[in-house]
């Protein structure tokens, strides 16, 4: 059920930077969602997210279903994510799972 309702969410977000019809499938959503916090930790420090943000991340316990919600401008304000290219280049990897 967790999934589901943020699949709405998702897609509302997702529009702005790629179609969808684009994104691989559901099951890679679903996947994702179930990525732990340590997971999590191992993805945004592949993508380049500085240690500061990546403090906060785990601070905050964010999982694969927590980063789903966020948007680019909460990656600003919550994560300390000042660089938009580093938000957008974990966006974009988000979106290409």
């Amino acid at each position: 059920e967790r999934v589901s309702m943020i699949l709405k969410e998702l897609l509302t977000k997702l529009i702005p930077y790629k179609q969808f019809s684009s994104i691989q499938n559901n099951a890679t959503i679903t996947e994702l969602c179930s990525w732990t916090a340590k997971d999590i930790q191992s993805f945004i420090t592949r993508v380049g997210v500085q240690q500061s943000s990546r403090d906060i991340f785990v601070e905050k316990q964010i999982d694969g279903y927590l980063l789903l919600a966020c948007t680019e401008n909460e990656l600003k304000d919550y994560f300390q994510m000042n660089n938009r290219k580093i938000r957008q280049i974990l966006i974009e990897n988000v979106i290409r799972m």
